[in-house]
């Protein structure tokens, strides 16, 4: 991803890249999330007015076409006509079997050279370790690494020849665009089966939505930890659209968020419609009785879930329907 040109050692004779501006019944007592409609990222209220019926049919309809372009970014993903027709058939990104670690490394020390942004040398040690592109690896360790919106970018060169289990994003300070980037590299490539958020407090709501977005539509993704990023009620509901849409998602961490009143209401809401999700973690979110209560309704009606992690929260006396679901 970057805003400088391709580098025609790259190109070869390959198709000319394809550059795309991403965005990308109740019973008693419970409560129903407002009906979806997918956004663009720039189009969210931030001062939380809902918009009109026709303004959401639109959305709606917009994105069966993918996110509108927004201004200021450019994700370039590679071989526009052979990659439509395999996506189309095949779901997932093909990758070249032939490409070496060394090829990715020089593209990615390129990519950074042209768009004057520092290379991460936490990541080229790892890249440097790497014989075999073709076995995915089993964690892109970015932790605690400074990544602003240019950095994200440059990823690219990096998560299109590369496939982890897990791509560890915790505490790398990202902002809105760089997330929103970030998001649509693993959605378009299939780079990870599991993301670490935890510990970004900076995303807004339109990061927000980029990321359920993402975790509704990827079919890799089967683990997201957002723990620990400040949600509040109105990023908590684009996140958790996801999980209303019954995703492939099968672990969410959503520890330390202070979930507890609305926020225990609107994961209630969103978990009656879900049947995939195996592991939810809701540790350190100032859970209290009226929070288990809303945690009751969840495992009453859904019958996948396996594990309800709420330590560190004053529930104080365990319901009995807890007591035997935890056993």
């Amino acid at each position: 991803m970057s805003s400088g040109s391709a580098d025609p050692t790259e190109q070869g004779s390959q198709p000319q890249a394809n550059d795309y501006r991403g965005g990308g019944r109740g019973e008693e007592g419970d409560v129903e999330i407002e009906p979806e409609r997918d956004l663009s990222p720039q189009d969210i209220d931030h001062s939380g007015e809902c918009g009109s019926e026709e303004e959401e049919e639109e959305e709606e309809e917009d994105d069966d076409e993918g996110p509108p372009p927004r201004p200021g970014r450019r994700v370039k993903f590679q071989q526009k006509d052979r990659l439509a027709v395999e996506l189309q058939e095949h779901g997932m990104y093909q990758r070249n079997p032939n490409e070496r670690a060394k090829d990715m490394i020089n593209a990615y020390q390129r990519e950074c050279s042209t768009t004057r942004v520092k290379p991460v040398t936490k990541l080229l040690e790892q890249l440097e370790r790497l014989d075999d592109l073709s076995t995915p690896i089993d964690n892109l360790d970015l932790k605690g690494v400074k990544l602003d919106n240019a950095s994200c970018e440059v990823l690219e060169t990096v998560l299109s020849r590369v496939q982890t289990n897990t791509l560890d994003l915790e505490k790398t300070n990202l902002e809105d665009e760089g997330a929103i980037a970030l998001c649509e590299m693993v959605e378009f490539y299939g780079c990870a089966s599991k993301i670490n958020l935890a510990h970004n407090h900076r995303l807004r709501p339109r990061a927000w939505l980029t990321i359920g977005r993402t975790l509704k539509k990827s079919p890799f993704l089967t683990t997201a930890n957002v723990s620990y990023c400040g949600l509040e009620e109105q990023t908590l509901t684009l996140l958790l659209r996801s999980v209303r849409a019954n995703c492939n998602l099968q672990v969410l961490k959503m520890e330390g968020n202070n979930l507890t009143g609305k926020g225990t209401f609107i994961l209630m809401a969103a978990m009656k419609f879900n049947e995939n999700l195996q592991e939810l973690w809701l540790g350190a979110n100032h859970l209290g009785p009226e929070d288990g209560q809303h945690l009751g309704s969840i495992l009453r009606s859904n019958h996948t879930l396996r594990v309800l992690d709420v330590r560190e929260n004053s529930l104080q006396v365990m319901p009995p329907f807890l007591r035997a679901r935890s056993a």
